[in-house]
């Protein structure tokens, strides 16, 4: 896996790959993933890894995940969104969930994710990854004196609304 250096002007600390992924951490408290083309529906088995590669990504500690899928066809089955939604382990790891799209019809898909798989951490839909990582830091600056991201108790009470 060819890791870059930076992106969209962090740095990358590390990055791991699956056959669905590629995963980097960046400086922040930020882990970006890029999901991969997939022909077949994107399981259980392979939510399950994507938490146990964040978890080793940051060594246990939460982040704030902007997930990509621009540009990306790509087919969830009903339990791998209800596990990235309310499961306990991926919710530890887990501060917040930006999603970046690149059309109409993966607008539909994520607001429908959004509203009835119901994330447990703060998430919202973006088009531009730079919002996407400005949203995270308003975040981490705006709910933590001590600089880390927060657990997924203190989520809940300060979620923040879809707007799009």
């Amino acid at each position: 896996m060819d890791t870059p250096t930076e992106i969209c002007s962090r740095k990358v600390l590390r990055g791991a790959e699956t056959e669905t992924a590629s995963f980097y951490l960046l400086e922040g408290d930020v882990a970006w993933i890029r999901y991969k083309e997939k022909e077949e529906e994107f399981g259980i088995q392979e939510a399950k890894r994507h938490t146990e590669v964040l978890d080793a990504l940051n060594e246990g500690n939460p982040v704030h995940v902007v997930v990509d899928f621009r540009g990306l066809d790509i087919l969830f089955s009903h339990e791998a969104r209800e596990y990235f939604a309310a499961n306990e382990a991926h919710g530890s790891v887990r501060a917040s969930q930006a999603i970046i799209l690149s059309g109409l019809a993966h607008k539909i898909v994520a607001n429908f994710y959004l509203k009835f798989n119901k994330p447990d951490c703060p998430a919202r839909i973006f088009y531009a990854p730079e919002d996407a990582l400005l949203w995270t830091s308003k975040l981490k600056n705006a709910g933590n004196s001590n600089d880390q991201p927060q657990r997924k108790e203190e989520n809940r009470e300060n979620s923040v609304n879809n707007t799009l």
